[in-house]
């Protein structure tokens, strides 16, 4: 069965998610048995294409003796711990061709997946077995959901594989942070589509959040799946850019450059610019705020007087703006470079 999973935040905070497994065979590609009679090391790969995570891959590798001795088989070596072989031999006969049965559990590791088996031989070189292919349907290691708004959905999607006789449904929620909600459900008696509700409470604070959240897809599986989320939770009140840099095109003085500086509420509300002062004095001009409601756009003049020095000025912008009679105060950090 193949689930369709949504995350969804509410109020600009966390997610959820889930993953599951199945059983997998493989496709079988006829080749011909790897010829120890050839000198050197041999190898042979196999590509199962795509399989989803929490899946078994089986493929039977043959190996012929054409050689005219017996061949002793001294050990073997897998490079994943993932992979388990099931030859039933030590020894292998003049011109006897034998099987190596190799199984592999697709973890939730990396999505281009590839093991090795080695099989090494006391009388001639070793023989290496290569599979490989992509796993897909793997639960995320993390989801950043970039800015968000508190109380606006924002959903991310990804498909969760799980047995055909299991309902959609997530067990043993848990997350770290005080100030998230979760609930988990499937939208419908008999869906396969699982959303995940992530909300924040009222004390959530604004700014970057992060936040881990473990699930388990059905009781059956023993260990949590977790999932690291991030994001920002806007301000009612925000200022961009955060961080101003002014390239001056000619090297005497008195030259000037304009911008200007976009003072906004994410969430609609009117803003209200109280004051705006340019620390170090004499450089930075600025305008009468166009415009209004929910954007403000500030002019900015940046003069270079004959007494600035050549080569990088520091300065700051410092602003205090009011929205629904939240005061809030912004450092606006601007760099004038003047050429040499």
């Amino acid at each position: 069965m193949r689930w369709r999973l949504s995350v969804v935040i509410f109020a600009c905070t966390l997610v959820g998610i889930a993953g599951a497994g199945g059983w997998y065979a493989s496709r079988q590609r006829l080749r011909a048995p790897i010829d120890l009679g050839t000198p050197g090391r041999q190898s042979q790969a196999f590509d199962f294409g795509e399989a989803w995570v929490g899946q078994t891959i089986h493929h039977v590798f043959k190996v012929t003796n054409s050689t005219d001795k017996v061949l002793h088989l001294s050990g073997v070596h897998k490079s994943c711990s993932c992979t388990v072989t099931k030859h039933r031999f030590d020894v292998i006969q003049p011109h006897e061709t034998v099987e190596v049965p190799v199984e592999v559990k697709l973890g939730d590791a990396n999505p281009r997946f590839a093991s090795d088996v080695v099989l090494l031989f006391s009388d001639r070189d070793a023989v290496a077995l290569h599979v490989q292919g992509q796993i897909i349907g793997q639960v995320p290691r993390s989801l950043a959901f970039g800015e968000v708004l508190r109380g606006k959905p924002v959903t991310q999607s990804f498909d969760v594989m799980g047995s055909s006789d299991e309902r959609a449904v997530l067990s043993d929620v848990q997350y770290d942070q005080r100030y998230i909600d979760v609930q988990a459900s499937p939208s419908a008696a008999n869906s396969r589509d699982v959303t995940v509700i992530v909300k924040t409470k009222s004390e959530a604070p604004f700014g970057p959040f992060e936040d881990s959240l473990s699930f388990r897809t059905n009781e059956k599986e023993s260990l949590l799946k977790r999932v690291m989320v991030s994001g920002t939770v806007l301000r009612p009140l925000e200022v961009r850019p955060a961080r101003l840099t002014i390239l001056l095109d000619k090297a005497h003085a008195r030259d000037a450059a304009n911008t200007e500086l976009e003072i906004y509420s994410p969430y609609g509300r009117p803003v209200h610019l109280d004051s705006a002062q340019a620390l170090p004095p004499k450089m930075l001009s600025l305008g009468t705020p166009l415009a209004g409601g929910a954007n403000l756009k500030l002019p900015i003049r940046i003069v270079a007087p004959d007494e600035m020095q050549k080569g990088v000025t520091r300065g700051v912008i410092k602003l205090i703006a009011s929205v629904d009679g939240n005061v809030y105060p912004f450092d606006i950090e601007f760099y004038v470079w003047r050429p040499q």
